[in-house]
């Protein structure tokens, strides 16, 4: 509760903050909705996305069978993951729950809740109440460029998001991605293209997705490789770096305008 109330106090701060800012990077277009909603005039904003080097996410076949092996998981087992800061508004207990239905269906699934945060202990709770004993939790990891390669499907079930860096990295490793549609999440993921969308909040929305994602294994790698070629050709650090400097510029320009 008290992280909570910090994170709010902080939020507030930062929209304060904003309002003196010459120009404010929002990561997403829906991030620069939620701000023009907060009081921040649009004019203001530039929309600059997150980026990644695709090259981190490469990992050979061997590494990749090594990590599944060293998890403890067969080439039998279908690894559904999710990773990101262990808190309320990423909503692993939503993907919890859907699980129970999603392993019902499809017994050989393992579902790896990768991370750490406040929720950690709660949540392992939650999953032992659970009629499965599928759920993994490997913690933090230094090693997501090789358990990315390892898995099959990834999930973000957030409530709410910016433009989520792990989203990119899931693309990069070339992995379809079922998501909640909230903040930029659209921007990256195309329902039925490189991934599934989901209403937030909704177990049932989070279950249905997953499952059709599930139903169509064979579509997988397709899938997955369309979204590496969205962030190769839209989210590479080149192509943002190159809009950042425009950002930079501009607020340069002005300040040399009015000297």
């Amino acid at each position: 509760m008290l992280d909570k109330h910090r994170v709010r106090v902080y939020e507030k701060i930062e929209r304060w903050a904003m309002r003196w800012a010459d120009q404010v990077v929002a990561v997403s277009k829906g991030y620069s909705d939620y701000l023009v909603k907060s009081g921040l005039q649009r004019k203001n904003i530039k929309v600059v996305q997150n980026a990644i080097d695709t090259a981190r996410m490469n990992v050979s076949v061997t590494q990749r069978n090594a990590k599944r092996e060293e998890m403890g998981f067969s080439e039998d087992d279908f690894l559904i993951a999710t990773s990101g800061r262990l808190s309320p508004e990423k909503a692993h207990v939503n993907l919890i729950k859907a699980f129970d239905r999603i392993k019902s269906l499809f017994p050989k699934t393992q579902l790896l809740i990768i991370g750490d945060g406040m929720l950690f202990d709660e949540l392992k709770i939650i999953a032992a109440s659970q009629a499965t004993s599928s759920i993994n939790f490997l913690g933090f990891r230094r090693d997501m460029d090789q358990i990315m390669s390892a898995i099959d499907l990834f999930v973000l079930p957030s409530l709410t998001e910016g433009l989520p860096n792990v989203v990119l990295e899931a693309f990069a490793a070339r992995k379809t991605v079922v998501a909640t549609s909230v903040g930029g999440v659209p921007e990256i993921v195309e329902d039925g293209v490189n991934g599934f969308l989901c209403e937030p909040g909704d177990i049932e929305s989070l279950a249905d997705a997953i499952i059709k994602a599930l139903s169509q294994q064979e579509l997988l790698a397709k899938m997955g490789f369309s979204g590496f070629n969205k962030v190769q050709q839209k989210f590479s650090v080149e192509i943002q770096e190159k809009s950042l400097e425009c950002v930079y510029n501009l607020v340069i320009k002005g300040k040399l305008t009015h000297e």
